[in-house]
C-alpha cells in the first residue's frame, strides 16, 4: 500500500513533545469491526467514562434498527 501504511490488526502512533522534560510518547490502537451476526437486532451496551478528574459519566451505546 501508498505511504508504508498497511493492513494490520494493531495502529502504533509515535509522537515527542518538547519542553522541559521533553517526552517520547508510543500508543497503540486497535480497531476491531463490530459486526452483527442479525442486522435487525437491537443491541445496547452500558458502560463508564472515566475522566481525569471529577466524577465518572454513566453513558449508553445504542445500534441497530
Amino acid at each position: 500500500m501508498s505511504e508504508g501504511v498497511v493492513a494490520s490488526s494493531r495502529y502504533p502512533k509515535h509522537w515527542l513533545t518538547v519542553g522541559d522534560p521533553a517526552r517520547e510518547f508510543t500508543m497503540t490502537q486497535s480497531a476491531p469491526l463490530m459486526v452483527l451476526p442479525d442486522p435487525d437486532e437491537f443491541v445496547v451496551v452500558t458502560g463508564e467514562i472515566i475522566r481525569e478528574r471529577g466524577r465518572n459519566a454513566p453513558v449508553s451505546f445504542f445500534t441497530g434498527g
